[in-house]
């Protein structure tokens, strides 16, 4: 043995639960900074903001857009329930949702650290590795959000964390524990529903069980979500007539998704725009290159059930984002939609990681690895510090001067056009205001131009128009307001801060 070997085996190793403090309190500390004046929010916070209000208020799951009264099928119930219950106990809703993206983000960072250990790290590279995804500018924006993904990231990486470790309950009650997660998650975000097929495979892999146990667990896990499933899929349909909440269809491509899921991937690897389709194509090579690894080295048809379940969360989730972006008109694939799969993605690496250390000369890699893994960290975490400078993003509910509507617009007497009519009503400033003629969403959905009467309304009598969006965004020009050329109509503007304008139509002779 050499010298460095036997200093080496002479240490005592630190406890994870001294390791779990940085693991836990870093990215806690920089989540805070970030939400140190308000949380961000979106137009599905504004959303989940609403329903839990509702059900506080005994009205049941309501959504904001939509006739008075109208329910919500978009979204799961589990978010807003959630928000309202620790709601009753805050100062508001919105301190409520700081307060669970704070927790979300402790307990998703220290359930990684935990899970990379098993899956044979050392504590300081698994300490490291749950660094590496929760100090990254895009799950701190995600857990900084009014956003469902909070809840649905702990609850996929409490199911591996319970394949890892199987408490005493037997097949039966096993089943049923992990049914009712994968229940949960469903009803916290509709896509939860990719979760059984991942953790059926992982019972499968639970090879030190007999069959007849694991057959057992399977069988009941399946019923106990498939209820929770039929439960939501029914209150939906008498609700509304949907399965999922009315969603409109898009024609993005198969190419526009690829592209989108690179792009949003190569962020995540590190987090520049400009650089993201080209880090995007480099992850995927070598997320190829772990699983060839893990092929080779990893005994598949023997491997353990985290592995498996966490591969296989992977590839549905984004089959499944895929297969939404080419069908519905979501969002594009963005980090947002990507964040549940980063932690199972981390868990593959670190089994990666530790196979590769047993199977190969490491000694030349090993000894440049701690600078490299440092270096990461001060590239991500400084894009991050970077980020969280800029505090909440999206809306805002608050203005330091109220917004100056005209009463005209207040009282119904002259229409209000908006590209969000949710945000004005969500902030009581107008509740019947009407989308603008051109808006994209709004030509979807209506399927029809009414510029002629948009026009006619401006000639009888004037109107008003509301323009919302980021905090940090200025209004644009008219013509890119009203989507095309506007020369029939002039604007007076009323009020103006950053994220809002007021401003009334007149014709312009």
């Amino acid at each position: 043995m050499t010298s460095e070997e036997t200093r080496r085996a002479g240490r005592r190793p630190i406890p994870d639960a001294v390791v779990l403090v940085p693991v836990v309190l870093l990215p806690l500390l920089l989540l805070a900074y970030k939400m140190r004046a308000a949380v961000s929010l979106s137009p599905d916070s504004l959303l989940y903001l609403y329903a839990a209000k509702s059900l506080a208020a005994g009205e049941g799951l309501l959504s904001l857009y939509g006739p008075a009264g109208t329910e919500l099928t978009l979204f799961p119930p589990l978010y807003p329930a959630l928000l309202a219950l620790l709601g009753a106990v805050t100062p508001s809703y919105t301190m409520a949702a700081a307060l669970l993206g704070m927790a979300g983000l402790a307990l998703s960072s220290a359930l990684t650290f935990l899970l990379a250990r098993g899956e044979g790290l050392r504590a300081g590279a698994a300490a490291v590795l749950a660094l590496a995804v929760f100090l990254n500018s895009g799950p701190q924006m995600v857990f900084s959000y009014v956003w469902s993904e909070v809840p649905y990231i702990v609850l996929v990486l409490v199911l591996l964390f319970l394949l890892a470790r199987p408490p005493r309950l037997g097949p039966l009650g096993f089943g049923i524990l992990l049914g009712l997660l994968v229940g949960a998650a469903f009803l916290t975000r509709y896509i939860g529903v990719t979760l059984l097929p991942a953790v059926l495979l992982g019972i499968a892999a639970l090879d030190r069980i007999p069959l007849e146990r694991r057959i057992v667990c399977g069988v009941s896990a399946t019923a106990t979500a498939a209820l929770v499933v039929a439960a939501m899929v029914l209150r939906n349909m008498l609700a509304d007539g949907t399965a999922f909440g009315g969603r409109t269809p898009t024609d993005d491509t198969l190419l526009f998704a690829l592209g989108r899921l690179l792009s949003a991937f190569g962020q995540f690897l590190l987090p520049f725009e400009s650089l993201g389709l080209v880090w995007g194509v480099l992850g995927f090579v070598g997320l190829a290159a772990l699983v060839l690894l893990l092929v080779r080295h990893g005994r598949l048809d023997r491997a353990d059930a985290v592995t498996v379940t966490a591969a296989a969360m992977v590839v549905l989730h984004l089959a499944m984002l895929i297969y939404s972006q080419i069908t519905t008109a979501i969002d594009p694939i963005n980090i947002r939609l990507l964040s549940p799969i980063f932690a199972p993605l981390a868990v593959l690496f670190a089994r990666g990681l530790a196979l590769w250390s047993r199977t190969a000369d490491g000694s030349r890699v090993g000894a440049i690895a701690p600078y490299a893994a440092a270096a990461y960290l001060l590239v991500i975490t400084g894009q991050a510090i970077a980020a969280a400078n800029l505090g909440a993003g999206g809306f805002t509910l608050t203005y330091p001067t109220p917004p100056a509507v005209p009463q005209a617009c207040r009282s119904g007497e002259r229409p209000t056009f908006t590209n969000w009519p949710g945000y004005l009503r969500f902030l009581g400033l107008v509740a019947d205001a009407k989308p603008l003629p051109r808006e994209t969403a709004y030509r979807q959905a209506q399927q029809a131009d009414d510029w002629g009467d948009f026009l006619a309304t401006v000639e009888r009598g004037g109107a008003c128009l509301i323009w919302a969006a980021s905090v940090r965004d200025t209004m644009p020009p008219k013509e890119a307001l009203l989507g095309g050329p506007a020369e029939d109509v002039a604007f007076d503007i009323v009020w103006q801060e950053p994220g809002m304008a007021v401003a009334v139509l007149r014709p312009a002779r």
